[in-house]
Parts: C-alpha cells; sequence; structure tokens
C-alpha cells in the first residue's frame, strides 16, 4: 500500500544513487511525519533539470528512505550531487487505481505455499480492465519469484510463463518487491506460481463479463414453481420435482410435513441432515441423503517479527517502541474466505485503538486482514492479553490468547540515586536466601547479612569516576586500534571542572611514533578539539561541553575519508581526510607523558570501531539510549562494565594509574528492577572481625558439594572493600569442620590477590589482581582429567593448581566467612551470583557474564534477590534496623508499605557509591509517600537524613513536626554547623494517619516544598552548597553523635531520591517505576 502526506517537502544533502538522508522542511512545507515510520510512499527527487519518481520505504529514527525507480529524465536513479529537493507525490499509477496483494510464503505442513492476503493457494479473481499488484516485499518470499502461466503449476508442469501487460519490480522478500497483471476481457483462464520450486500456487481466475439476454415470462407462476430457461434465453415457470426444499427444527417436525410427495426434499437444522421422499401418500418415508458438515479452519498459528521478543504463549513488547507485527495463518478445510478479529482481557482493554492498563495506553493495535501491528508507549507499563480468532463464517472462531507485557522505560531515571520501595508480603525483610537449584537447600545466617538489587547486572549500567589528578587508564598497545580508513571513536563524559594552569582537559591520549593523538577541551572555554599530529578539528565553538552534564562525543570518518566530529549528536565539523588515525596504547582521561591535563570527569561506554558507525556526511547523529553493544566491527569497549575489562570480545588487557573507581550512574534510562534481568547481592562487614555469614548445610548427604574427584565450577562476582586482619578475605568455604577436615576455600589475599586453598595449601595470583569497591567475576574450575584447578578473574586466568583431592565428603557451604577463624579471615564486601556446578564450564578465556546466570544444573544457586524493600536504583542494598519491615497494615495502591515504629527502626543506605546524595550546588529532588501515626513536639519524625553532626554538621534533615497543633515538614541543612545553615517549616499542613505525597526540590538558588501535587510553596531563595559527606543517607531516622535519633512512626513508600534533576510534583497514581 502506498502512503501520503500532505505538502512534505524537505531538503536532501545525500550524493549518489542510495537511500537518501531525510532533510529538513523547505519554507511553506512540512517534514516527514513519524506516522510514515516503517511505510512504503511515492517521492519524487528534482536536482535542477534532473527528475526522478519513484517509491521507497521511510524510516523515521534515521530519517532515511529508499529509492525504487518508476521513472526519471535519465531513465535511470539519479546520481544525486547533494542539492537536492525530496517532496511527496502521487503518480500516475495512482490515479489508474492498483489492487493490491499480499504475498507470503509459508509451510502449512505439506511443503511451501503462497499465502494471498493470508491465505494458503488462494485462488486470484482477476477483473478485465484492473491492474492486479501481488506484494512480495515480505522477507518470506526470497527465493520464490511468483509468475503466471495458462497451464497449472507454469514451467512445472510443461507450461510456459504468461507476460502479457505483466510487470515485474525488485527482487522477491527485498522492500519494494511486486508483479503487476492488467487482464483483458479474452484473456484466458491464468494459474500463478513459483518459476523456482512447484506445488506453490493456486488459480488467477479471469472474471468475464456478464453479457447473456433474457426474454422474462409475461405472467406469473404458481406457488412452488422456479424460473427455468429453455437455453435459449426464454424465461418460464415450471414445477421442479418434489416442491422445494423444507426446512424444519427437528424430525418430529419432519414426521409432520402434511401430504409430502415424492422427490420432496427436507432439511433438518437440528442435526444438519438433509431428506428426501420416497414414494408417496401413506406408502412413502424420508430417507437421509447427506449430513452437511463444515470443518474448523486448520493449522492456526502466529508469526511474530519486529520489536520485542517471546512466543504466542508470552510475548514482551519492545522498550524502545519498535513495533511488533502480529501475522495470523489459518487454513479452511472447505476453501471459505477467513476472517481474523481480537479482543484484549488479562489485565487491559481496548479504546478506540488503544489497549490500556488502568487507564494509561500501553501500546496501539492496528488490523490489516490477518496482520496486528502492536506499538508500544514506553511511557506507561504493564501486561495484557490479546486472543486472536479466525472464523470461516460458520464455525465458532479458533482462538489463540497471547500474553503481552511492557516493562517501564522510566523518563529521566538516570538521575534518579535511591528509590526506596517496599513490594514484599507481610512482615518481609531483606535476611531470607533462596538458593534456586533443583534441590534447594535452606540457609542460615548470623550476624548482619544486608541483601539488596545491587549488583554487576545494573539496567542503567556504569560509569569510572576520574580525579582529575592522578587517574587515568591506559590500553595496552594494539594494531586494533590503528584506523587507515573508515572509524569511530565514541564515547560519553560528564565534566565535572574545567580549569587550572595547563591548557587542556584530555579524554583519549597517545603518542605513536612521534604522532600525537588526542580528543580534549581547552580549559576554561571547553572548546573540544580532535588533534592529529598537526591539528585535525581545531578547537570548536566555546562551551561545546556543559559542566556537570552527560555529553555524547564523537568522531566518525567513512570509507571516502569524509570525517566529521560531533557533540550530543550536533556536528561541529567536517572535512576531508586519509590520514592514519592512530590510538593505540591509549591514555584514558589524561595524557600519555604526565598528569598535567588530567580530566576530572565520569566516562562510559568508549567504543572503537572499524567502521562509519555513524554518517560522518549528515549534520546530526542519532545520540545513543541504551549501553552500546559490541558488534561486528567493535575494536575496544570499556567503561560501562562493573568492572575494568573490555567488553569487545577482545580482551585487550588495560593498566589503572592512582585510583579510578566504577559507579552506578551513566547518561540512559533504565526499564524498572526486575531480579530475573538485574539481580542482586549479599552485602557481608566484617571489618571488625565479626562472623556475619550466610550458611548452607546439605545435611548427611553430599549431593550438592560432594564433588569428589570429579570437575565442579563455583563462580560468582565479588566486590571486595577491604582485607581483615588475617589478610584473607573468604568468599566461600567448602570445609566441614575448622581443620583438618577435606574441602576448599576461594577467596583474595594479601596484596589484592586472588586465592585457592585445596584443604592444604593456598596457591594465589600476582599481587595487585583487583581493586577493591570494584566488581570482578571470578571462577574456580576444575578438570578432573587433567587433576588441575583454574581460577579466572573476569575470564583471565589468573592460578592454576595441581588438584586431584577427593571432596566426596565436602557437606556445607560458608558464604562471606572462614569458619575456622573467627572473623580474621572474613570477608567485607558484595558477593553476587553465586553458583555451584559438578562440571567445567569454562576450559578457557571467557567474556564474563553480562545477565544473570542461569540455574541450570547447578546444585547450589544464591542469587540475593530476595529483598522485600528494595532500592530500585540499584545503587545500594539497604539495611533494615530494629523492627523496620513490610507491612499490610497500610497500604499504596494495593502494595504493601514500608512500617516504622518510632522506636529504633530505621532504614540505611549505607553502602552507595561515593556520591550518590552528595548534592553540591546541583539541583535535586525528594520526594515520596508518608503516612504519620504520630507527631512530636519540636523535632522528631525524620523522613530522609544525611548528616554529619561528628565533623562540623554538615548534611541535610527532612522531617515531618508538630508545631502547636499544626503538622508541618521541616528542613534542616548546612555546609559546616555555623554560617551556612537553612531551618525552615512549610507553612501548608496536613493531618496525621492520611497518606501524603510530598516533593522537595532545588532549583537554581530556590528551595521549594509541594504536598499532594499542590502548588510549590518556596521555603528558601538563597539555598546554599551542600558539603560532601560519607555519613550513609537514613530513612526514618538521622545521626544524632553517631547513634540514630527523632525515628519516625507511621508508613512509607516510594522515597526517592534525584541528584541534578527536578521532578514533575504530580500525585503519582501507581507505584514509582526509577
Amino acid at each position: 500500500m502506498i502512503n501520503f502526506a500532505d505538502r512534505v517537502k524537505v531538503t536532501v544533502s545525500t550524493t549518489g544513487t542510495g537511500t537518501v538522508n531525510v532533510g529538513t522542511a523547505q519554507s511553506g512545507f512540512q517534514a516527514f511525519p513519524s506516522s510514515l515510520n516503517s511505510k512504503k510512499v511515492r517521492y519524487g527527487i528534482v536536482e535542477g533539470a534532473a527528475w526522478e519518481l519513484g517509491e521507497g520505504v521511510y524510516t523515521h529514527s534515521g530519517t532515511t528512505l529508499t529509492r525504487v525507480l518508476l521513472s526519471s529524465s535519465t531513465g535511470s536513479l539519479l546520481n544525486l550531487g547533494g542539492n537536492a529537493s525530496l517532496f511527496i507525490t502521487p503518480a500516475s499509477v495512482d490515479i489508474d487505481p492498483i489492487a493490491e496483494v499480499v504475498v507470503t510464503v509459508a509451510n502449512p505442513g505439506s511443503g511451501n505455499k503462497f499465502y494471498l492476503d493470508g491465505q494458503v493457494q488462494q485462488g486470484a479473481s482477476l477483473t478485465p480492465n484492473v491492474t492486479y499488484r501481488f506484494d512480495q516485499s515480505d522477507s518470506t518470499n526470497s527465493g520464490h519469484p511468483l509468475k503466471f502461466s495458462t497451464t497449472s503449476d507454469g514451467t512445472h508442469n510443461s507450461g510456459s510463463e504468461y507476460t502479457t501487460n505483466v510487470t515485474s519490480v525488485g527482487t522477491p522478500g527485498s522492500a519494494g518487491s511486486y508483479t503487476e497483471i492488467r487482464t483483458e476481457q479474452d484473456t484466458a483462464q491464468l494459474y500463478y506460481y513459483c518459476s523456482s520450486h512447484s506445488g506453490m500456487g493456486g488459480s488467477a481466475n479471469n472474471v468475464q463479463a456478464f453479457a447473456k439476454t433474457f426474454t422474462l415470462p409475461t405472467s406469473d407462476g404458481s406457488s412452488g414453481q422456479a424460473l427455468t430457461t429453455n437455453a435459449s434465453g426464454v424465461l418460464s415457470f415450471s414445477t421442479v420435482g418434489g416442491g422445494g426444499v423444507t426446512v424444519v427444527a427437528n424430525i418430529a417436525a419432519l414426521e409432520a410435513i402434511s401430504s409430502p410427495s415424492e422427490g420432496d426434499q427436507a432439511y433438518v437444522t437440528g442435526t444438519k441432515t438433509l431428506f428426501i421422499r420416497h414414494g408417496s401418500g401413506g406408502s412413502g418415508a424420508w430417507y437421509k441423503i447427506a449430513t452437511v458438515t463444515n470443518a474448523a479452519p486448520t493449522s492456526v498459528s502466529l508469526a511474530f517479527s519486529g520489536g520485542g521478543s517471546g512466543d504466542s504463549s508470552t510475548y514482551v513488547l519492545a522498550t524502545d517502541e519498535t513495533a511488533t507485527t502480529v501475522t495470523g495463518s489459518a487454513t479452511d478445510p472447505e476453501g471459505l474466505s477467513l476472517t481474523w478479529s481480537f479482543t484484549v482481557g488479562g489485565g487491559g482493554s481496548l479504546s478506540g485503538s488503544n489497549i490500556q492498563v488502568g487507564g494509561d495506553t500501553v501500546c496501539t493495535i492496528s488490523q490489516s486482514t490477518n496482520v496486528f501491528t502492536m506499538t508500544p508507549n514506553a511511557s506507561n507499563a504493564g501486561s495484557f492479553s490479546v486472543t486472536f480468532s479466525v472464523t470461516d463464517g460458520v464455525n465458532a472462531a479458533v482462538d489463540t490468547t497471547t500474553s503481552f507485557s511492557l516493562a517501564f522505560l522510566v523518563t529521566n531515571s538516570k538521575y534518579t540515586t535511591s528509590l526506596t520501595q517496599a513490594s514484599g508480603s507481610n512482615s518481609g525483610v531483606n535476611g531470607t536466601f533462596t538458593d534456586s537449584s533443583g534441590s534447594p537447600l535452606t540457609q542460615t545466617t548470623a550476624g548482619t547479612v544486608i541483601q539488596g538489587t545491587r549488583s554487576p547486572y545494573r539496567s542503567g549500567g556504569y560509569s569510572v569516576r576520574f580525579d582529575g589528578s592522578d587517574d587515568t587508564i591506559t590500553v595496552a598497545d594494539s594494531s586494533d586500534h590503528i584506523f587507515t580508513g573508515a572509524f569511530t571513536v565514541e564515547f560519553w563524559i560528564k565534566l565535572f571542572t574545567n580549569g587550572g594552569t595547563d591548557n587542556q582537559d584530555m579524554f583519549l591520549s597517545t603518542n605513536s611514533g612521534g604522532v600525537e593523538t588526542q580528543i580534549g577541551v581547552v580549559r576554561g572555554s571547553r572548546e573540544l578539539y580532535f588533534y592529529l599530529d598537526a591539528s585535525i578539528f581545531p578547537n570548536q565553538a566555546a562551551s561545546s561541553l556543559v559542566l556537570n552534564t552527560w555529553t555524547h562525543i564523537c568522531v566518525t570518518r567513512n570509507s571516502s575519508n569524509s570525517m566529521s566530529l560531533f557533540s550530543n549528536g550536533s556536528r561541529l565539523a567536517n572535512l576531508t581526510n586519509s590520514s592514519t588515525v592512530d590510538f593505540s596504547n591509549v591514555t584514558i582521561a589524561g595524557y600519555h607523558a604526565n598528569n598535567n591535563y588530567d580530566a576530572d570527569c565520569l566516562m562510559t561506554d568508549l567504543r572503537f570501531s572499524a567502521t562509519n558507525e555513524y554518517n560522518p556526511d549528515s549534520s546530526s547523529l542519532t545520540v545513543p539510549t541504551s549501553k552500546l553493544s559490541d558488534t561486528t566491527n567493535t575494536k575496544l569497549l570499556l567503561l560501562n562494565a562493573p568492572s575494568f575489562f573490555d567488553k569487545s570480545g577482545d580482551n585487550h588487557a588495560v593498566t589503572l594509574q592512582g585510583a579510578p573507581t566504577v559507579n552506578d550512574v551513566g547518561p540512559y534510562d533504565y526499564a524498572t528492577y526486575s531480579a530475573t534481568d538485574n539481580g542482586g547481592s549479599l552485602y557481608v562487614n566484617n571489618g571488625n572481625n565479626s562472623t556475619d555469614y550466610v550458611l548452607a548445610n546439605s545435611g548427611s548427604t553430599s549431593t550438592e558439594f560432594g564433588f569428589g574427584t570429579g570437575d565442579f565450577t563455583v563462580e560468582c562476582w565479588f566486590k571486595a572493600v577491604s582485607l581483615p586482619s588475617g589478610n584473607t578475605g573468604t568468599i566461600v568455604d567448602f570445609r566441614n569442620a575448622a581443620n583438618g577436615s577435606t574441602g576448599f576455600i576461594l577467596g583474595t589475599g594479601s596484596n589484592n590477590t586472588i586465592g585457592y586453598y585445596n584443604g592444604s595449601s593456598w596457591s594465589m595470583s600476582g599481587n595487585n589482581a583487583y581493586v577493591f569497591n570494584e566488581w570482578y567475576h571470578l571462577a574456580a574450575v576444575r578438570d578432573s582429567s587433567a587433576n588441575t584447578c583454574k581460577v579466572y578473574l573476569n575470564g583471565v586466568q589468573v592460578v592454576s593448581v595441581s588438584d586431584s583431592v577427593d571432596y566426596s565428603s565436602t557437606l556445607i557451604c560458608w558464604v562471606g566467612e572462614n569458619q575456622a577463624t573467627s572473623g580474621s579471615y572474613a570477608w567485607t564486601g558484595w558477593i553476587s551470583d553465586l553458583r555451584v556446578n559438578k562440571s567445567k564450564i569454562y576450559t578457557s578465556a571467557f567474556t564474563p557474564p553480562t545477565t544473570p546466570l542461569a540455574s541450570g544444573s547447578s546444585t547450589f544457586h544464591l542469587k540475593f534477590t530476595g529483598a522485600n524493600i528494595k532500592d530500585l536504583s540499584q545503587t545500594a542494598n539497604l539495611q533494615l534496623y530494629a523492627d523496620a519491615k513490610v507491612s499490610s497494615n497500610q497500604t499504596k495502591f494495593s502494595v504493601n508499605t514500608i512500617s516504622l515504629d518510632g522506636t529504633g527502626d530505621y532504614i540505611s543506605l549505607n553502602n552507595t557509591n561515593e556520591d550518590s546524595q552528595n548534592f553540591g550546588s546541583d539541583n535535586f529532588t525528594i520526594q515520596g509517600w508518608y503516612y504519620a501515626t504520630a507527631g512530636q513536639n519540636g523535632y522528631g519524625n525524620c523522613l530522609v537524613s544525611r548528616w554529619d553532626n561528628q565533623n562540623n554538621d554538615k548534611g541535610f534533615i527532612l522531617r515531618h513536626i508538630t508545631d502547636g497543633s499544626d503538622q508541618k515538614l521541616n528542613w534542616l541543612s548546612s555546609s559546616d554547623g555555623s554560617s551556612n545553615t537553612l531551618n525552615v517549616n512549610s507553612t501548608g499542613t496536613f493531618s496525621l494517619n492520611a497518606w501524603v505525597w510530598f516533593t522537595l526540590i532545588r532549583s537554581g538558588s530556590d528551595l521549594k516544598l509541594s504536598f499532594n501535587g499542590g502548588t510549590y510553596e518556596t521555603l528558601s531563595g538563597s539555598m546554599h552548597t551542600l558539603q560532601n559527606t560519607t555519613i550513609p543517607t537514613l530513612i526514618g531516622a538521622l545521626h544524632d553523635s553517631g547513634s540514630p535519633t527523632q525515628h519516625f512512626f507511621g508508613y512509607m513508600q516510594d522515597i526517592r531520591m534525584s541528584k541534578g534533576y527536578v521532578h514533575s510534583n504530580s500525585t503519582p497514581s501507581a507505584l514509582l517505576q526509577g
């Protein structure tokens, strides 16, 4: 189907004969609308005196249009020179109507067949003097050219191809491919067939004009007579034997027919049976001659394509709003036409073309015969079902029901630094651990073990913090990073400061053979530049980078040596250059020779590609909205992993200088937290030689941990914070008793080494194998055929030791503790995705997993996803104190909430990344729901705090207070405990024992507060800078000389903190998503 839009005319700077990049609207006209995305349009191109008319498919995300020629001034596609006009216009073929037939190919069980408009080997009726277009654009047509013949099955049955008034365009299976035919009044019987394969086609009947003249009778006939012809066109009334067919409801009515005659027929609707009368009068009888049957459609199936993933039972729609196409297929045994329809259920409803969940539109749906197009709306989320039905008009519909879901793509979630939400069962806490293996064990715990969402599989990704002083990363020298042709170097950066005595902040730098290569900004003016020996792109416009804001930087060159520099999607410069670009041995966030030009920044998604990932000839590029991936031409992919490893698959080694750190922040919005997709972790703090651990005991059997002398793999992710006094951090200990027991230990040692203990001795890696506070994947793999155990760190072997010890009697797994040492060899840090298998999963170097491990045939698997009160931003594992828990006493949106009883309960975000709630002078938002059951005169009922009264009273407190008879909110903040202090109460009041939605924002120098979606009141117009502190953020209390106080009485839900962004004060109608 050809699509049109009014008054569309744009510029085209593309050159050549290929796909064009659609430019901006010309004066007085409009640009290509998004409604034409993925649709076929008729276009015209004019450049000077040359013109071209054609059709193509428009792609809105890249603003491109393919070109298939109908006609042109040159007889072929124009070789564009970069100064053309493109517009939408009908052609003569559109004025002469074309009947379009959609052709697909599928196998209904007896080999591939042509489907016409969804019907297998459907007979085609061709009206003379009408053009029929058989559209073969669908990819299933590849290799199946549709042809016509006067012989059934054409050339496969000794026939020949019929070519009169037949035109074929394009290659079957490709966009724009079709075959057109126009028949005349005297065209013979035709058949369509596949020229490459037999038995795929059907008939194409030429509908003849009806030109017979009949002479009507001069008088009316009698009851029961029929109108007949004498074969010469003269009509008359005559009696047809038996008097026709009488319709009755049942057999009793059949036998009650009065005076039936020989040959009479009767149809009984109740039994769908046809009878004939044999004999007359009392000697006659009714004889059954047929039972009328109609079989239901068969081979009913659904095919899914486009965005999303899944099958006909369960399907997840795409959060990037790419449409999903559902194509129904069925066969009717009687050859009747089939009709498709759909209904919405399973928590969803249909309003016009909108599928809604809870009143919000989750996606739109449209139907064209047997093809359904579902376009998701990522601003909302939910689950629903669609039942797709097909009927032949006789039998009841055959139904196929698919459950659909759409994850919430959270707008501006990249600014969320914590979102505390209860979603568990009544009285739920965070200390219940579940073994996900096939034979789950029950765990016991000791001390304080904290389970939560922080993990190496964070949806929003990661970035690396460089301090601008001595933090850099150097990538090992490699010819992979020397580009003589097309290439792309891109990364995201958030620059914090831009001053100093030297001239530049360097983001990438290298020196190869005396040739300097750099990307950076000029200090002070923040002018972006790309330097290659002699400057290629000199200092660009001032403020090319905005401080404290994520910027995407890209240098790309195509095979024609056109090279461009982009900042946040806007092209700053373009030229033709064929110089070798050498980024081998590159230094990141600084200068390769010294620390004078180090950048104070966050960086993520540094990717080198041996191709132009973007078009350098375009004035803009589409900035990535999700983590970059490893493509065929990727040569380096760094800085968006949970630790310092190359995700390109080439595994280029990196060397750290100073102490760059991985942070749980990035430039991308992300879907709401999912335990299945994003995992969790255990946090154990044995820093004071305490004995905090999780223990799994298989009892008297050795099913789970009795490895014997066979293969095994023990793997997990870890993030170490410090070493205990014994200088050995035990991650897992598989020994039954403290000493002399068969078993082994996997852990860390002094000088940041990795160790494996086989029951008698330790085998250690080299020094500085890891750094503190970063995620690492660890795997110990025993190969019984070689009697060796190898330990891999981030997929690279760091230990290999002879090991044939018989571990048959191993019954216990200690997690985070060494049972023999009472805390001196215990663990402090995180452990995630601990899995045990009785097989060797890894046999050589590998890329660490990027999604949570499958339990599969594991004998033990702790995913650490059982927390009932979670941080959905995945920046912290929440520590619950006293009796803080989930409660059903008060719910919000039919979900249980956080209960704090005011007598010691609170929640600590004590293990977030370094500055997630250090707001400084940034804009910020603190918002959430609370339900206060009691007030306190003066100060009390603390909602959220980050208050360091042991270090000059710096930080902030937000609390609910009772001021006389009024209930208010109070804000207290300070930078130094004296001059820079703000202590203000709200003027707005509210009631106890009622839910209150509050939003507190800093916008510039203003501090404002809103209740229940009401107008903001300004608490202060001169909000001061908040100084950094290492004191953890508390929910429900504040620190007072190291001891929490001013505890909250009541319930909370969805306490969200966002840094660098002012959220709306609108009252939510559902739980927050990020």
